[in-house]
C-alpha cells in the first residue's frame, strides 16, 4: 500500500503541529516518552506476562512506557515520585539534569499497589501513605 505524498505532507504537518503545541515551552522534542523501540505493543504485553518477578515487572514497565534508561531505572526510589501531581523526577544518566515526567494513570496505580502491598518493608508508614494515595488517585 502506497501513501501519496501529499497525504503525508498532511500527516507530517499535523504531527509537528502536535508536538510543538504539546511541548512549548519546553525543549524542541521529548527527552523521554514511550521510546519502546525493541516491542509492538503486543509483544510488549507478552513479554511482561512472562516475567515473573513483580518488581522487575514494574521496572520493566517504566522503561518502556516512560523510555528511561536501565541506570535511571535501578535507580528509582519512592522519595522520586509526587504523589499529588502523579510525576516522576529523575536525573538523567548523560546530562545529569532534573526532569519531571507524568506517570500513566495505569503504571500510577501499579506503583501505588505495589508500594501498598510492600509497605512495612520498604519503611512506609501505611496509614499516612494510604490517606495521601487515595487522595491523589481520586483526583486523577
Amino acid at each position: 500500500m502506497s501513501i501519496p505524498q501529499s497525504q503525508l505532507e498532511k500527516l507530517r504537518s499535523v504531527l509537528h503541529h502536535v508536538d510543538t503545541r504539546r511541548f512549548k515551552g519546553k525543549r524542541k522534542t521529548p527527552k523521554y516518552g514511550s521510546i519502546n523501540k525493541g516491542f509492538t505493543e503486543l509483544e510488549l504485553q507478552h513479554f511482561l506476562r512472562n516475567v515473573p518477578n513483580e518488581k522487575f515487572r514494574l521496572l520493566f514497565k517504566y522503561q518502556a512506557y516512560l523510555g528511561l534508561r536501565v541506570g535511571e531505572v535501578s535507580r528509582l526510589h519512592i522519595r522520586n515520585i509526587d504523589f499529588d501531581k502523579r510525576e516522576l523526577t529523575i536525573k538523567s544518566e548523560k546530562s545529569g539534569v532534573s526532569d519531571s515526567l507524568k506517570i500513566p494513570s495505569g503504571l500510577f496505580n501499579e506503583t501505588v499497589e505495589y508500594i501498598t502491598d510492600r509497605s512495612t518493608l520498604l519503611g512506609v508508614y501505611i496509614p499516612d501513605f494510604a490517606n495521601k494515595i487515595e487522595g491523589s488517585i481520586n483526583a486523577h
